[in-house]
């Protein structure tokens, strides 16, 4: 019970090393809780990075760790599309309308991918899904509404970009299979043997109805004959600025911040030694 009050000895030694050194030393403002089991679960991580083990999947040779961990990922998404694309036609075929097509296979491909998440016990495997599947959704909407017109092509192109953006972002920070986030594996430890509903309900299926709701208005705007007018315009321009500054303040804010606390020795504080 002791040991989970307070930081340890080497985060200790390292804030009186960053003092002496007259560097900054973020302060942790507290300590989170500590979850029966969370300790195990993140040297489990730990050492799955050190043996590689997370990252040691069948592969080319020369292919590099990293590498092979980015094509388990393309394949996952390759395996959701293809498993998704005849659940439309399926679908269609009993009756249901586009909207609910789009939403049976949109449940297939997360229940896919929540597949990969078990056989690599990991649920990151979800993370891309955010940025990944809006295109796709989106542009399956548009042309099932009706014939695609240039309001509807300049709402998608904004999306993909938007899409790339998030995706590269993701890509940027991904370390690998050993990766997962830090609230997942809070959440593992927190709810045990309850983890895997969690998991599924939580994680994977309640962020696919969110993505699919807002992908919503892509058929509003495939069923409507408006034409189109200036507030078309306005929004073409906050929506493309919109996403720039996004990608711009992310290159030369966080990530700046990052490699500047590098280059000066100061890391950016643990999550379980923060309280929220």
């Amino acid at each position: 019970e002791g040991e989970s009050t307070k930081p340890d000895d080497a985060h200790q030694a390292r804030q009186c090393a960053h003092r002496q050194a007259g560097q900054r030393v973020i302060e942790p403002v507290g300590m989170a809780p500590r979850y029966p089991g969370i300790d195990k679960l993140q040297q489990d991580r730990e050492d799955e990075k050190r043996d590689g083990i997370g990252n040691k999947v069948h592969g080319g040779v020369g292919m590099s760790a990293l590498g092979r961990a980015f094509s388990w990922i393309v394949a996952a998404y390759l395996a959701a599309l293809v498993c998704a694309v005849p659940t439309v036609h399926w679908a269609l075929a009993q009756g249901y309308s586009s909207i609910w097509a789009a939403a049976i296979a949109d449940v297939v491909a997360t229940v896919v991918i929540y597949g990969f998440s078990l056989a690599f016990r990991n649920a990151s495997f979800y993370d891309a899904y955010w940025s990944v599947i809006p295109p796709f959704l989106a542009g399956y909407l548009l042309w099932a509404a009706g014939e695609l017109d240039l309001r509807g092509a300049i709402a998608w192109v904004i999306v993909l970009y938007w899409a790339i953006r998030l995706t590269a972002n993701w890509a940027r920070g991904w370390t690998g299979l050993e990766h997962e986030d830090w609230r997942y594996i809070n959440l593992r430890a927190q709810t045990g043997m309850f983890y895997q509903p969690v998991n599924f309900l939580g994680i994977h299926l309640f962020p696919t109805l969110l993505v699919f709701f807002g992908c919503l208005p892509f058929w509003a705007i495939g069923v409507s004959d408006a034409p189109l007018s200036w507030i078309d315009g306005v929004a073409a321009v906050i929506g493309i600025a919109a996403v720039t500054l996004e990608w711009r303040d992310l290159s030369q804010g966080l990530c700046g911040f990052r490699a500047s606390a590098r280059h000066r020795g100061v890391g950016l504080v643990p999550a379980s030694q923060l309280s929220w």
